[in-house]
């Protein structure tokens, strides 16, 4: 007996299996997105997105840093009489 000789339940059993598929695939998809949620949602240092903020906020220390020393290179450069 093939499925196609199955008839009307053949066609029952064939819709039937693409919905359990369709439905697996959804749970995973869903179960992926939520992991991704968690990544990018911050939760107190184990993040992805607490990651990214705390090396932004090290390059806005950096920054300012580097800010101080061009300045006092600048004076440096002023006091001597020296040209850049």
């Amino acid at each position: 007996m093939t499925p196609a000789s199955w008839g009307f339940a053949g066609v029952v059993v064939a819709q039937l299996a693409t919905i359990v598929v369709v439905w697996i695939k959804t749970r995973a998809a869903a179960a992926s997105s939520a992991r991704t949620e968690q990544q990018v949602t911050p939760n107190h240092g184990s993040s992805m997105r607490d990651a990214i903020d705390r090396i932004e906020r090290r390059l806005d220390d950096v920054s300012a840093g580097l800010g101080t020393v061009h300045r006092r290179v600048d004076r440096l450069y002023e006091r001597w009489g020296g040209e850049r």
